[in-house]
């Protein structure tokens, strides 16, 4: 009774979408060599003393040697943008874990982000620039644990899976502007 009946064009539309995200993921996939798959990692950041932990969809090499961080998507939109810290920070913080933990660490070269509804991924460079910045972010995440202070925007979308969204006051702060 709570349930609508299943409308026959959606499922249709659904099973279209299911069928080309997974002939994507197929065609997309450039025959890498998989080192790993949905295994945790973490490693404490030295200069921060954070503890980083997370589970990388896949830890690659490819056909050069060199080893890569795949993170699949199957957002409706691209939200990443090529080589960006601030879009790229999932795929550079598991470049991160596996480069600096410590039994087996990996030269990490490159991590992509590959869209399953479409057919070109979005790559993110790891290297000694991208791995200053991602330094540069984890400081100021040991400033705000330290002093309290935790500026948010308005933006909606970053706040979508944020745990802490009933106590903050978001919907209070006026479009564009900071808050504590």
């Amino acid at each position: 009774k709570t349930r609508r009946p299943i409308d026959k064009n959606e499922a249709d539309n659904a099973r279209r979408e299911f069928v080309t995200m997974a002939v994507n993921g197929y065609h997309n996939d450039p025959g890498n060599e998989v080192m790993a798959s949905e295994e945790r990692e973490y490693v404490r950041h030295a200069s921060s003393g954070i503890t980083i932990y997370g589970f990388p969809d896949r830890v690659e090499k490819d056909k050069d040697g060199q080893y890569l961080i795949a993170d699949y998507k199957t957002k409706r939109k691209y939200e990443h943008k090529e080589d960006d810290i601030n879009t790229c920070l999932q795929v550079v913080l598991y470049a991160y874990m596996l480069s600096h933990r410590r039994t087996n660490p990996l030269k990490i070269s490159y991590c992509t982000y590959r869209y399953l509804r479409y057919a070109k991924p979005v790559n993110c460079v790891y290297n000694q620039a991208i791995e200053k910045q991602l330094e540069e972010k984890l400081l100021q995440v040991k400033e705000a644990l330290d002093s309290g202070y935790f500026p948010c925007t308005t933006n909606k979308d970053n706040c979508r899976y944020c745990k802490f969204s009933a106590i903050c006051d978001r919907d209070k702060v006026e479009e564009g502007t900071e808050h504590e």
